[in-house]
């Protein structure tokens, strides 16, 4: 697979368009058409600028390896900068921009729920709720993993498959799932989730 075939299959994976990714680079569209298309290749702070962007080695995108990583995009956000003017909270106006980047495109808010647990797990959980002392201590362990946990989270539903968005602070990543919206409750890799509001 060719440097412009990797890029454009990743910019694919996580629903960019070519002009999104452009943005996000600080070049030009025809600049991304033309790597896509094998005919140039970036400098290297564009190439550095990419594989950060897309988590993701130099050596990957340069060589011929077979074995592909999962795509996750990261893209840096500060919550804290953005115009109270237009936008009354930092989490409407980063609503906002997920609204412009994937229009007429259905945006869903999750909350964080629970990690899955094996069963030894389990036996623990019981073993610990069994006694008063003991329910109190994971409770508050419950607490604090839950605000350790504490980002927002987002689903965007692109029909054929979603895209998982996690913010943080300074940054949020995007990542393609395959979901059943159809239920209300679900897993993402080992965390459960659930919708707090549909079509924001």
């Amino acid at each position: 697979m060719t440097f412009g075939e990797k890029l454009k299959k990743m910019r694919n994976e996580v629903g960019l368009s070519q002009q999104t990714l452009a943005d996000c680079l600080h070049v030009s569209r025809q600049a991304i058409t033309k790597w896509e298309n094998d005919l140039g290749m970036p400098d290297m702070d564009n190439l550095k600028a990419i594989a950060k962007l897309f988590n993701v080695s130099i050596d990957y995108l340069l060589d011929n390896i077979q074995n592909e990583p999962k795509i996750v995009l990261t893209e840096d956000f500060d919550l804290d900068d953005f115009d109270k003017n237009q936008y009354k909270t930092k989490y409407i106006a980063f609503e906002a921009m997920l609204k412009q980047r994937y229009p007429n495109t259905p945006i869903h808010q999750l909350t964080y729920i629970d990690k899955k647990r094996n069963p030894a797990e389990k036996v623990i959980d019981f073993l610990y709720y069994t006694t008063d002392v003991t329910f109190f201590l994971k409770s508050a362990e419950n607490t604090i993993d839950a605000m350790k946990n504490a980002k927002l989270y987002y689903l965007i539903d692109k029909q054929d498959y979603q895209l998982f968005i996690a913010v943080e602070k300074n940054q949020f990543m995007t990542t393609r799932v395959v979901v059943d919206t159809s239920k209300n409750v679900f897993y993402i890799g080992n965390i459960q989730f659930a919708f707090i509001r549909k079509n924001i």
